[in-house]
């Protein structure tokens, strides 16, 4: 009898990390995007072009400005660590609007919309970051149906986390 109830306790804590929550989900995500935005500011600033990152309901794509065109023209990302990457399951995100309630990333959202090539975005769905590690803030929204997690970005280039 004492087997069986070692058994089940067991049993019942290995079922429980088995399985991911919605909530651990979405702070996983959220830790995935903070990473992936501190290596596109990080490629930016190494690369020495601006490099944005592009939010789509299926994924995100990372675009890069062509530096040997004359017009500011992007282009998908050559970098392998900066390929396009799908959202998992039941996750969104979206950039939220700042607090002054301009849309984020504004100016060097239109720049990048009017790119050539077939790489317009809308210009709410867009993060830049620039060769010298400045940018304009932002505010990205990692969320599910239930639970959410805030990415924010000030002009230093800084990223942290916020519920």
């Amino acid at each position: 009898m004492v087997v069986v109830v070692i058994v089940g306790i067991a049993l019942s804590i290995a079922v429980s990390n088995l399985f991911v929550g919605d909530e651990q989900r979405v702070r996983l995500e959220a830790e995935r995007m903070l990473v992936l935005v501190e290596k596109t500011r990080d490629q930016a600033v190494f690369s020495g072009y601006p490099i944005a990152m592009r939010l789509t309901g299926e994924g995100i794509e990372f675009l890069e400005r062509d530096p040997n065109s004359v017009e500011p023209t992007w282009r998908s990302a050559a970098a392998e660590s900066l390929r396009q990457r799908a959202w998992r399951d039941g996750i969104r995100v979206e950039l939220a609007e700042t607090n002054n309630g301009s849309s984020t990333n504004d100016n060097l959202a239109r720049n990048a919309a009017s790119a050539s090539g077939g790489l317009s975005a809308p210009r709410e769905q867009i993060v830049t970051f620039l060769p010298t590690g400045i940018g304009v803030p932002f505010s990205m929204r990692i969320f599910s149906d239930q639970f959410q997690r805030v990415i924010d970005g000030d002009a230093l280039g800084n990223v942290a986390f916020r519920q």
